[in-house]
């Protein structure tokens, strides 16, 4: 699978490719041990300044093949480099968040709720209004409350 998955970076490298499309597809067809590579990845990307491997594996496993507790705990600090990672928090992240990941989700808002990184700030806003939507779910709540009395 690493194999591919180099060769796949380097086909969408030489063609200007979308590289997130060609892991998604690595990752649709992968068997067991493809996706337990890229989860890998995701947890120790190795050299990787600009947070981009971490950036296209998760978009590439989230939300299907790594747990809200998880990824809650290994997001990092986005740096001051647009990258994969930067579009993950913008967007797949809170489009993978329901019921179930919310709690995790708002539980690191909150810590990351006074940032002084935009895109941790946009990220922290973008999962308020994603819990937003459940509003009626009794346990998001109970979620949204803690969060805005700080005391989840």
């Amino acid at each position: 699978m690493h194999k591919l998955t180099v060769s796949a970076f380097s086909l969408c490298t030489l063609f200007n490719s979308n590289w997130y499309e060609t892991v998604a597809t690595i990752v649709d067809f992968a068997d067991e041990k493809g996706v337990k590579h890229l989860v890998d990845l995701v947890r120790n990307p190795g050299d990787d300044p600009y947070q981009s491997i971490r950036g296209l594996s998760l978009q590439a496993v989230w939300p299907n093949f790594i747990h809200a507790n998880e990824l809650f705990e290994i997001l990092v600090f986005p740096g001051n480099v647009i990258s994969s990672y930067h579009s993950f928090l913008r967007g797949k992240l809170a489009q993978g968040l329901d019921t179930d990941s919310l709690p995790y989700a708002l539980k690191w808002s909150i810590e990351h709720s006074v940032s002084e990184d935009y895109t941790l700030r946009e990220t922290v806003d973008t999962i308020l209004l994603k819990a937003w939507n459940y509003f009626e779910n009794e346990k998001m709540l109970i979620c949204l409350h803690k969060w805005l009395s700080k005391g989840y």
